[in-house]
């Protein structure tokens, strides 16, 4: 996407910085700088707009507002060497009120399942929309955390700044970075457990006696639905599962996975699908005994039934 140009400008230099990039189309209009923005940000820019829109239209639209704004705002960004974390938050609020005009409602976004991209494949509808929610409850949350906080973790858990390179793009000491990045994670934590959000089941732990009483991890999981068959085989087991939103961990998953996007994966969570639903159909049938029935189960964010 680029604005209407007369003359074209030459590229900028390589290694120009983003606040070099966003004093020249302040400055001069200038359309080849933007378009350097356009290639830094747009990953993440478009992960917002479809987390909170979903794939389609409204969510390229709301890509395009956003960098328009960039484009007929850029002098008013207060901190450009941070523009990655201004421009999220203003595509969580271009999206949400976008979002707004098509349901009719206020939505902010559902519930969570965090390390999902745009470029991630799927093959039950079911995920997808989970998939979806999940993301809108992150980004819309990140959007509504103050200027600092969500700059900090922009730079440092998005674009994987240190926190001293996210200090000097700030402009804070490194102890002033890190205790933003600890007071932006704590209000992001807060913001989404009140939705109902929890982390990821990776990291599960229990005595080492009950483990081997269940016999362990069921080996047809490979990737798909091992922690939650583990979690219902303790359940039978007679044991209760616990969970804790103080507990922070990170969880990078897509760095080594990878996504569902070839067919062998495909095939193969397809027989992780069957495998559970063969395993657990009676379980699912009489429903999740700390969910009510009064809620959908398409959606994540305890929507109700329609009567």
């Amino acid at each position: 996407m680029l604005p209407p140009t007369s003359p074209p400008t030459p590229p900028p230099p390589f290694g120009s910085s983003d606040a070099e990039l966003v004093r020249a189309c302040a400055g001069a209009a200038d359309a080849a700088a933007f378009a350097e923005l356009v290639r830094r940000h747009g990953r993440a820019v478009l992960a917002v707009c479809r987390g909170i829109l979903g794939d389609g239209a409204d969510a390229d639209d709301a890509f395009q507002a956003t960098f328009l704004v960039l484009w007929k705002r850029a002098a008013a960004v207060r901190q450009p060497e941070a523009v990655g974390g201004w421009l999220c938050g203003v595509a969580a609020k271009v999206a949400r009120r976008a979002r707004q005009r098509r349901t009719g409602t206020w939505a902010k976004g559902v519930a969570m399942t965090p390390n999902a991209t745009p470029d991630a494949a799927a093959t039950d509808p079911a995920a997808v929309a989970l998939d979806r929610d999940s993301r809108a409850a992150v980004w819309a949350e990140l959007g509504e955390l103050p200027d600092k906080y969500r700059q900090a973790i922009v730079l440092c858990h998005l674009q994987e700044h240190t926190t001293e390179q996210a200090a000097a793009v700030l402009r804070c000491p490194v102890g002033t970075l890190r205790s933003r990045l600890v007071k932006g994670r704590e209000l992001l934590r807060a913001r989404l457990v009140r939705r109902g959000v929890t982390v990821t089941g990776a990291c599960l732990l229990m005595p080492r006696d009950v483990f081997r009483a269940i016999n362990g991890f069921d080996e047809g999981f490979v990737l798909a639905f091992n922690d939650v068959d583990i979690c219902l085989k303790v359940l039978h087991a007679g044991s209760r599962v616990v969970w804790t939103p103080d507990a922070l961990l990170y969880h990078l998953e897509s760095k080594t996975r990878g996504y569902e996007d070839t067919p062998e994966k495909q095939a193969r969570f397809k027989r992780e699908c069957d495998l559970f639903h063969a395993k657990w159909g009676d379980f699912l049938k009489a429903g999740d005994p700390y969910y009510s029935p009064h809620f959908r189960l398409d959606r994540h964010d305890y929507a109700l039934k329609a009567a």
